[in-house]
């Protein structure tokens, strides 16, 4: 998915942190700004409880990092968790783990 970020939104407007005890927080405004001008319902996305604004803001963060934006620890934290949870789903859906092996 390439995300359309409007003229003069920038991924540092997202104000995107993470903190031990929340999880991630950032500007919902800046967020529902760039579904619309991308064609998403910001409403599903930033009111959802599915993960999707997360997932949208890390394709955010990397489509702004390949047009040479700089990195951003928060950022960088939401990658690692994405990939920490796309292995525990791939762990949890294999044959082995479901029995379906051995």
């Amino acid at each position: 998915m390439k995300l359309n970020i409007p003229e003069g939104i920038t991924f540092d407007a997202l104000e995107l942190r993470y903190c031990e005890l929340a999880g991630f927080e950032y500007n919902a405004d800046i967020l529902a700004i760039v579904c619309a001008a991308s064609g998403l319902s910001p409403d599903g996305v930033v009111e959802g409880d599915d993960g999707e604004d997360l997932a949208i803001i890390a394709t955010w963060y990397l489509q702004d990092r390949g047009n040479g934006g700089a990195r951003h620890p928060d950022a960088e934290a939401l990658l690692e968790s994405q990939a920490r949870a796309s292995k525990l789903t791939q762990c949890a859906t294999s044959p082995a783990v479901q029995g379906g092996e051995g």
